[in-house]
């Protein structure tokens, strides 16, 4: 089996060798040293890699077992000043290292390091040996893909000729020893399928079953059928949906745009999609928006140059969205915000009667419980730092809400429920030096403007950036922005519950809208989505 290059790690330095005599200084001369130092090895173990819960690079052995790497060098080690690579097991008890052989001594974990003979250069590849005393076998393999598109006539997940396809197989039972598997294609003339990676690539029409091997010898196989369609040059294109100054947020994650293509069946793949702003909005081979900052974009897909659109079509479309700063949509849809105190649990949950996302919360043990979490939106480059941000705007997008379980209403003496910041600044200073911090209302908790209580258990929160102060820093300023780099719904001091179990609550969405009628305007919609009644 043909060996496979396997990137661990390639961490650049510098070195300068320095010579002298004893009458005078020689001029220093620059070591030509490795820019990088890549584990080789075979298909077979190089399939055998996956990333655990630390996000480690792991290698899975069993006790008494040998593998054997080599390494890639560049520049090429005759070019180096020191050209010698060196391995070195940090527990050799439990795996030793010699010239790239590896040997599982007993059960534990190591990290196998291959580097330069000379110390502190910063270059050098490796990984984490974790050694199981006995094999634990692989009972069943399922292989899921990352297709945008089932085929019609057979219900197959179908990508073209010349795509590809990513597989990924879910290893049962979780405690194997081998979490990865190795890749085939049961006719390589429909359809290829890299053995390390899985990704499936198309070369000429038909069904083909990509299958997964288990690693461990046992012959435990998954398979997954999927569909290759024949390449049609697309002749026109035309919108499914009214796009045309549409205004979106970070929140709302991504956007399959609707459209048609004639004639009937015509590659997808090949309508060119550009994005007049692609640090605001990015958007895949395929026509599927992703949000990312705020900005005015323009959209544009082109079918292939050479023929006449049919009547009906176009060559190319192209429209305006929106997504404005300050504005907001979270529906638990996209997984925002994160569980922010320590010991209390967080995950989302659907309700198939109301067909709402919601975030579960258990809050943390003491004399009082508490479970607080942050708001993460994309990655927003303020010119500082690449943080999660959020963006607030005053003057556009005054009104903050969210909507959550008020266990006030539900047998609890005393809660507090708050929003908190931290590191607040205004856009146009020139500075990212703290403006405004502390709890939005002035400080304390339950300083919203309104609430609303919901047939459901829940409430509706609002606060007004118009009418309502920050606790230090006082209003938000007007025709300008402010970027928070801490941003965070608390819920603290619950009192009254026997157990942080009963005291669970569910948050919903959080928005922000231009003013009180807009407000109004969706509270009166979702009420009419979701059957939920409200009142103030």
């Amino acid at each position: 089996m043909k060996n496979k290059l396997f990137i661990l790690t390639a961490i650049a330095g510098l070195g300068i060798i320095a010579a002298c005599t004893k009458k005078e200084p020689v001029p220093a001369t620059p070591a030509t040293i490795a820019r990088t130092i890549e584990f080789v090895c075979s298909d077979t173990d190089a399939a055998k890699f996956y990333t655990d819960e630390t996000e480690s690079k792991v290698f899975p052995m069993i006790k008494g077992e040998v593998a054997t790497f080599s390494c890639k060098v560049t520049p090429d080690p005759s070019e180096l000043t020191y050209p010698e690579i060196v391995w070195v097991s940090s527990d050799e008890t439990v795996v030793k290292v010699e010239d790239g052989r590896i040997t599982a001594v007993k059960g534990g974990a190591a990290t196998v390091t291959a580097k330069q003979a000379t110390v502190n250069l910063g270059v050098f590849a490796s990984v984490l040996v974790k050694v199981s005393e006995t094999l634990v076998p692989v009972e069943s393999i399922e292989i899921t893909d990352n297709a945008q598109e089932i085929d019609e006539e057979s219900g197959l997940p179908k990508c073209a000729v010349g795509e590809t396809m990513q597989m990924k197989a879910k290893i049962n039972p979780a405690e194997a020893t081998y979490q990865t598997a190795i890749w085939s294609s049961a006719n390589p003339q429909i359809a290829s399928v890299d053995p390390v990676s899985g990704v499936a690539t198309g070369l000429s029409q038909g069904k083909v079953k990509i299958i997964a091997t288990a690693l461990d010898g046992s012959g435990v196989t998954g398979e997954h059928e999927i569909y290759i369609e024949k390449i049609v040059t697309p002749t026109g294109i035309k919108l499914l949906e009214t796009l045309e100054g549409s205004v979106w947020s970070p929140t709302d994650g991504k956007h399959q745009i609707e459209f048609a293509l004639q004639p009937e069946g015509a590659t997808k793949s090949l309508v060119k999609w550009t994005a007049s702003d692609p640090t605001a909005v990015t958007i895949s081979a395929r026509g599927e928006m992703s949000f990312i900052h705020y900005g005015k974009v323009t959209i544009t897909a082109e079918v292939p140059e050479g023929s006449e659109a049919p009547a009906g079509y176009t060559s190319s479309i192209s429209f305006q969205i929106n997504i404005p700063a300050g504005y907001y949509n979270d529906h638990c849809d996209n997984q925002w915000f994160k569980q922010d105190t320590a010991g209390s649990v967080g995950e989302y949950r659907y309700n198939e009667t109301t067909g709402e996302n919601y975030y579960y919360v258990v809050p943390n043990t003491g004399s009082k419980f508490r479970g607080d979490f942050k708001f993460y939106p994309p990655v927003w480059n303020d010119g500082w730092s690449d943080n999660n941000y959020t963006v607030l705007d005053r003057t556009n997008y005054p009104i903050v809400t969210f909507r959550l379980d008020d266990l006030g209403d539900m047998g609890a003496t005393q809660r507090s429920i708050f929003i908190d910041t931290n590191n607040g600044y205004i856009l146009s200073s020139g500075t990212n030096t703290k403006v405004y911090s502390g709890r939005m209302g002035g400080g304390g908790a339950n300083k919203w403007q309104k609430k609303y209580k919901c047939s459901d258990g829940s409430c509706i929160v609002v606060f007004n950036n118009n009418e309502q102060a920050w606790q230090n820093g006082g209003m938000l300023p007007e025709n300008d922005l402010v970027i928070f780099n801490h941003f965070k719904i608390g819920y603290a001091d619950i009192a009254g519950m026997p157990s942080p179990e009963e005291a669970a609550f569910r948050y919903f969405w959080f928005h922000t809208f231009k003013n009180t009628d807009e407000l109004n305007a969706y509270l009166t919609q979702w009420s009419t989505k979701t059957g939920i009644t409200y009142e103030e």
